[in-house]
């Protein structure tokens, strides 16, 4: 059995239908059934992805996606939400916010493959590293300097969207500077 991924871009679900079967918890951010046997259960679940999902008249939907119709009545205008904290579980109003697919990519933590452990910030063979956003800024003789020149460049250049957290492995990196 093969699965099927969760619907991101579907708009067959109207405000309606989705407000008649839900209700939705801005603290929690989560999702109750208004009606049925399951009247009061929690509708959203934890996906084998990254986000939590809502099946709907057997469709699936993304939650926070969901989440964005009952709050807003429409959806996504620019196509994306982008969870704050990076935390794709994580639904609660103040944490969501619409983006473009690219402004949602600014957002994402450091690859599992970075040796350096932070953020745009690469270990080159000789031991030096690299800072490299969307562009090379440099080649530098630490992680820390090579770090702060792509931080400062992201935050000038990512306005709203601008994260610099989430680096993988900080105290590996710490003991390299």
């Amino acid at each position: 059995m093969t699965r099927r991924p969760a619907r991101s871009l579907d708009d067959t679900l109207t405000y309606a239908r989705a407000a008649a079967l839900l209700r939705y918890d801005p603290g929690l951010g989560a999702l109750y059934w208004r009606a049925g046997k399951h009247n009061g259960a929690r509708a959203d679940t934890k996906g084998w992805a990254r986000y939590r999902r809502v099946q709907i008249d057997g469709v699936r939907y993304l939650a926070h996606r969901v989440i964005w119709l009952l709050r807003t009545r429409a959806w996504p205008r620019k196509g994306a939400i982008d969870h704050r904290d990076g935390d794709g579980h994580n639904n609660r109003w103040g944490n969501l916010r619409e983006a473009t697919a690219i402004e949602n990519s600014y957002n994402i933590s450091a690859f599992r493959s970075n040796r350096s452990g932070l953020k745009w910030v690469r270990t080159k063979r000789d031991g030096s590293f690299q800072a490299t956003v969307q562009l090379y800024l440099g080649t530098f003789d630490t992680a820390r300097a090579a770090h702060e020149v792509a931080r400062r460049f992201v935050a000038r250049h990512h306005g709203q969207f601008f994260n610099p957290g989430r680096t993988r492995g900080a105290a590996k990196a710490e003991r390299r500077i």
